[in-house]
């Protein structure tokens, strides 16, 4: 099915969204729902039973192998600013790239995305650790960077209505985004309050499911297809001289008789009647 088949294609060069991008919307879904319980039943986003949740699902530099972490802070957000736009982000992106991908493929690499974004938090406070060695990280923005650079890896030259208003190349949008970031980092290195390493760490698994990996997986393909043209090589080779032994140790029965034969040569002939039968069953 070309572009122009699909309904997040708009005139041929433009992206636009899918009408049933389900994976997207479960995901958003969960994800404001969760946070609305936790905060009216916490007490507000600085309620006392909302900070205790934080301290159990948050991404925490206190206990850095607590793996769980990596995947339940991203649906725990800091405030309605930063959950209304992470969400924003991944509407617009998600219900691009959810179809090309299938709504399950999608949500698994979502979830990856977040993972590895974790990952980026804990890295960052090895490197610079907060005064009190206690600083908590929350938010979709790693996995919906993941989704962005997705997007804009893999379809670089094709044009997005952000906002349903400003046309762009995913490529670009991506990689102002990224650039940010990279900039943030260098000059706060934390100081902002802002997990820039979490969004470049998603990024990153961004790159690498959209750029890198169809890469390698036909860099892969080609390789194994030429070990299968070798084996395949290999067998008709052996078939070959399989057939000119078997004619010459006839030869030598038509001659000489069967009492002629090597242990050799019987156990070949055993050994060829063997594979007759085998393929006969076949």
């Amino acid at each position: 099915m070309s572009w122009s088949d699909r309904r997040y294609d708009t005139g041929g060069s433009s992206l636009g969204a899918s009408d049933r991008p389900l994976g997207t919307w479960w995901l958003i879904g969960i994800t404001v729902g969760l946070q609305v319980l936790i905060w009216v039943g916490g007490g507000g986003v600085a309620g006392e039973t909302t900070r205790r949740i934080y301290d159990a699902l948050a991404l925490s530099e206190a206990h850095p192998y607590q793996i769980w972490r990596n995947i339940t802070y991203a649906f725990l957000h800091g405030g309605v600013s930063h959950i209304f736009w992470n969400m924003l982000l991944l509407y617009f992106t998600g219900a691009i790239v959810e179809p090309v991908f299938g709504s399950k493929r999608f949500v698994l690499l979502y979830l990856a995305f977040a993972f590895v974004g974790g990952l980026g938090f804990t890295f960052e406070h090895l490197i610079w650790p907060s005064p009190l060695g206690d600083a908590l990280g929350v938010g979709a923005s790693g996995a919906v960077m993941g989704v962005i650079v997705l997007l804009g890896s893999r379809f670089p030259m094709q044009r997005m209505l952000f906002m349903f208003v400003l046309p762009m190349r995913c490529w670009v949008f991506a990689a102002v985004l990224v650039g940010l970031d990279l900039l943030a980092l260098s000059a706060y290195r934390g100081g902002d309050q802002v997990a820039h390493s979490v969004h470049l760490m998603g990024a990153f698994a961004g790159f690498f499911a959209g750029f890198l990996w169809p890469r390698l997986a036909v860099r892969w393909e080609a390789i194994a297809d030429e070990r299968q043209r070798k084996a395949q090589r290999r067998e008709r080779e052996r078939r070959r001289e399989d057939a000119a032994e078997m004619d010459r140790i006839l030869q030598k029965v038509h001659e000489n008789g069967m009492d002629c034969l090597s242990a050799e040569e019987r156990a070949f002939l055993l050994d060829q009647s063997e594979r007759l039968k085998d393929n006969r069953r076949v």
